[in-house]
């Protein structure tokens, strides 16, 4: 969740820096991804865009839409976990926690199917039993409208392919 050196983004002061101060932080928060993902011993990626969850209530989610720079960063990203064969989480919970969107939101799972991405999971983010599967069903189809045929589960780390 943070950058090494770094408080979480939930308790950065986002309204008090300035553009240059928040994107030098999310650049250093994609490149520690792809640190993790070249290190690769791990299955799914989740957590994508978290910070995107407190820039957005901040009033500046709009420095992480792939038409600025961002979109460079995630395309390294996108490519290396497809090269490794570990799948992308969309997680469910900014649908219910005020986002109205999964995250990643829909441009970057499209992104990642442009970019041959097929290796996908769905996670609830259920940190209490009420949340837990919450919108599952409703992620799945928009997935399978965006071209997923499938969706990835593990077990003992190994990848089951679940038809949808």
């Amino acid at each position: 969740h943070a950058v090494r050196g770094i408080v979480d983004y939930s308790f950065l002061k986002i309204n008090e820096m300035t553009d240059d101060e928040l994107m030098r932080i999310w650049y250093r928060y994609l490149s520690e991804i792809k640190e993790l993902i070249d290190w690769g011993n791990f299955c799914t990626l989740a957590h994508i865009t978290y910070p995107y969850r407190y820039m957005k209530f901040a009033g500046r989610g709009e420095l992480l839409d792939l038409k600025n720079k961002s979109r460079e960063y995630f395309e390294d990203v996108l490519k290396a976990i497809i090269q490794k064969g570990i799948s992308l989480e969309v997680n469910t919970s900014g649908l219910r926690q005020g986002l109205g969107t999964t995250m990643p939101g829909d441009e970057l799972v499209r992104f990642y199917r442009e970019l041959g991405g097929e290796l996908i999971t769905i996670g609830s983010d259920a940190h209490n039993a009420s949340d837990i599967g919450a919108d599952i069903a409703n992620t799945t189809e928009k997935l399978k409208n965006m071209g997923f045929n499938q969706i990835t589960r593990y077990k003992n780390r190994k990848p089951y392919m679940v038809e949808i």
